[in-house]
């Protein structure tokens, strides 16, 4: 129940974000307004350390042990842009669940992780190299900022009776800015490269996030492209769990396929 309504609050956003564009752009009938829609699958690697008064615990799981404990992942990326100025909005949504027993004791971990960007970008450059370039170099600078929401929920019981249970949330937001650069290498193939950087260790930030991606498109047609390349999501940040300080190093990195279509 919680997961059905977690996606359709991410739909309803992502709906309430791109549709009005799109009608706007047709009625004005502008061919100067841009919109894109990029769904992706990110195979992820997690790894990193937990901090708890100098007691530290590792985590190193490949994308094939997070794919044998994910219930669900949705993954989007939208951007809309006239002339210099655009905006953009990139939810991604997780859901696992880890069961493990030790003798008659049964332990059920669940964790839930709710990430998007949000801001808006300006290009700063904007060329042509390749007279018959499917696609079009440009640098354009980001700005916004990045919201996460985490939940962990530990169930124990034995001989199937509940014996304890507990949870935790946390929610912040993150300022960011960064660029992002597409350059033609031949007609139908480009280089794709983004990152950006944020955090600052302000109150309810990350001490600091990175976000770094890099990549090879292809043009399908005017409108449509097929996205491969490697992305590295990294947040450090610092917790306050019932009074104590827990430091946290977080790394998600991992191939990503995306497909990018143009309205």
């Amino acid at each position: 129940m919680k997961i059905r309504k977690t996606v359709s609050k991410i739909l309803a956003l992502v709906v309430l974000f791109v549709f009005p564009l799109i009608a706007f752009a047709n009625e004005l009938g502008s061919p100067s307004w841009e919109i894109k829609l990029i769904p992706y699958f990110w195979m992820t690697d997690l790894s990193g350390t937990t901090d708890v008064q100098g007691e530290k615990s590792k985590v190193d799981q490949s994308f094939f042990d997070i794919l044998k404990k994910i219930n669900m992942a949705f993954m989007l990326a939208v951007e809309a842009r006239k002339d210099k100025w655009g905006i953009f909005l990139n939810p991604m949504y997780t859901s696992m669940r880890d069961d493990a027993k030790v003798g008659n004791v049964a332990v059920t971990l669940r964790n839930r992780m709710l990430a998007f960007d949000f801001g808006g970008f300006y290009r700063l450059a904007e060329w042509q190299t390749i007279s018959d370039a499917l696609q079009t170099n440009y640098l354009d600078l980001r700005f916004g900022g990045r919201y996460w929401h985490k939940h962990s929920a530990i169930d124990a019981s034995v001989n199937n009776q509940g014996v304890f249970s507990t949870s935790m949330s946390t929610t912040w937001i993150d300022p960011l800015v960064g660029l992002h650069y597409n350059v033609c290498l031949t007609s139908k193939w480009m280089l794709n490269l983004s990152g950006d950087v944020g955090g600052g260790g302000f109150s309810k930030t990350s001490d600091i996030t990175f976000d770094a991606f890099a990549g090879f498109g292809y043009s399908i047609d005017k409108d449509k492209s097929l996205i491969f390349g490697y992305r590295a999501l990294y947040v450090s940040r610092k917790d306050d769990v019932d009074g104590v300080d827990m430091y946290s190093h977080t790394t998600m990195h991992g191939p990503i396929v995306a497909f990018e279509l143009k309205f």
